[in-house]
């Protein structure tokens, strides 16, 4: 099988496997979502301030709270960052012009988040917004950008390497 098919191939299950993350992660109760990003929270602030441990438990969740919204929404970007940007921009660049295959990711990346937040309307404790919509929309285009610059320094590079410049 050609590199080109499998990196396709490859490409097309990531981003099935990357949507039913998202739809099974958007299932969850608000009170299970809620614990999960709190404990994600309290990670990702015990590894880069090590003066949280010493915090009592009033200051440990007053520090959660605060950052737990920051957390949330940049869990959104990165999650349609790798799903648009990568995943789906690889598994439809072959086939078309690059540019066409970045704003066809981003429009499904949008479409998919807008689907995303409408599930949430029908899932307990939770709530589907506009403005997560457009941190996700955001992620897919700023992923669909970031692979076409990519590609193109590497075709650039691989030019270079062969004399064809």
């Amino acid at each position: 099988m050609k590199a080109k098919i499998r990196l396709r191939l490859f490409s097309a299950v990531a981003a099935v496997i990357m949507m039913t993350v998202i739809f099974c992660m958007s299932a969850q109760s608000g009170e299970e979502s809620s614990s999960l990003s709190g404990s994600i929270t309290e990670t990702v602030i015990d590894k880069t301030n090590p003066d949280f441990s010493g915090l009592d438990d009033g200051e440990k969740a007053e520090k959660i709270e605060h950052m737990s919204i920051f957390v949330r929404k940049a869990a959104h970007f990165a999650e349609y960052f790798v799903l648009c940007g990568v995943f789906t921009v690889f598994a439809l660049t072959f086939d078309i012009n690059r540019i066409l295959a970045c704003g066809l990711a981003f429009c499904a990346g949008t479409v998919y988040a807008a689907s995303d937040e409408i599930h949430q309307l029908f899932v307990p404790g939770r709530s589907g917004l506009f403005t997560d919509v457009l941190i996700d929309s955001a992620g897919a285009l700023v992923g669909a950008i970031f692979v076409l610059v990519i590609c193109k320094a590497f075709e650039k590079s691989r030019k270079k390497k062969c004399g064809t410049e």
